[in-house]
């Protein structure tokens, strides 16, 4: 396995296995150029966005840009924030930490 970023471009013609990109902001390039997924942190937010912009659509690409932003602000806690919202998760980090300031829908 390998991971896609952008510097490494040259070497998707030369690696013979799996290629993934964990860069969100990289979707849209690594699909069409064939990559074999994506292990990014916006898919749990938005994950047909994330497929939309992984397939090549540009649109879907640059609607995840602010969305990335409010996910990266206090990381983790805005990722967390945005799951929240959208689909109830839990605010808790893990054992030890405590719940990062909201309710949660558990």
């Amino acid at each position: 396995m390998f991971w896609f970023s952008i510097s490494r471009l040259p070497e998707l013609d030369l690696f013979r296995g799996q290629v993934y990109t964990g860069v969100d902001s990289l979707l849209s390039y690594a699909g069409p150029l064939g990559c074999t997924g994506a292990l990014g942190a916006l898919a749990n937010v938005e994950p047909e966005l994330s497929i939309a912009a992984f397939q090549g659509d540009a649109t879907a690409q640059r609607r995840l840009g602010p969305i990335e932003r409010a996910a990266l602000e206090q990381f983790p806690l805005g990722l967390k924030t945005l799951m929240n919202d959208r689909f109830g998760t839990s605010m808790k980090l893990g054992k030890g930490i405590e719940t990062l300031g909201r309710t949660s829908h558990e």
